[in-house]
């Protein structure tokens, strides 16, 4: 049945030295135990909810949001909450995420999974650019289905170089432009992947 609420607080009563942190899941989990997790005496730095349904964006919003005389929010270098309810990760959800993850005490987050954020757009990517162009390693935005060409485009060609990694699968919309258009396009070090229908009618991994 895996973890509940209930069991996740009283885990987290005790202080301890806990940077990372997986409750990918467990599907019994709701923002309640985002709530325990924000005044629980620990600071985590990697954060995984996998698969988590019963999260949602308003339980999110309020994870990130700094609270006077509260605990502040998390400054993460890892965020996975892919697989999530489709609405759970919108545009403002991340921007409080970044905010949180890229302030003077934080470099930014190096690894974010965001796959099934269906309500996500293109100023998402702006908002990554802008906090961890110079951190991120690795994004997964599979299925998130409002991206477009121009949008990963800005993404990939604004980064770093030390971006290694970005999964694109399930993503009809994004065409050639893209694909072929992007300042790292014969550049080894970064790899996409994905499935997509080309013009020709081949199907393409990359």
């Amino acid at each position: 049945e895996g973890l509940t609420d209930d069991r996740v607080q009283s885990l987290l009563t005790t202080p301890t030295v806990l940077t990372a942190l997986d409750l990918g899941l467990n599907h019994l989990l709701t923002d309640a135990t985002l709530s325990y997790l924000r005044s629980a005496p620990c600071s985590v730095s990697e954060l995984q909810l996998t698969g988590l349904k019963n999260i949602t964006a308003a339980g999110l919003e309020a994870f990130f949001t700094p609270v006077p005389d509260m605990r502040p929010p998390p400054q993460l270098r890892l965020l996975d909450v892919g697989q999530c309810d489709q609405e759970a990760v919108t545009d403002a959800v991340l921007e409080l995420v970044l905010q949180a993850s890229s302030t003077f005490w934080a470099s930014g987050l190096a690894s974010l999974n965001i796959q099934g954020a269906s309500l996500l757009t293109d100023a998402s990517l702006e908002k990554l650019v802008a906090t961890c162009g110079q951190t991120l390693q690795e994004l997964n935005v599979s299925f998130c289905t409002q991206l477009t060409d121009q949008g990963l485009g800005y993404f990939v060609d604004h980064c770093g170089t030390q971006l290694k990694r970005l999964d694109l699968w399930g993503l009809a919309q994004i065409t050639e432009i893209f694909l072929d258009g992007h300042g790292r396009t014969n550049d080894p070090t970064l790899k996409v992947s994905g499935v997509w229908m080309k013009r020709n009618s081949v199907l393409s991994i990359r």
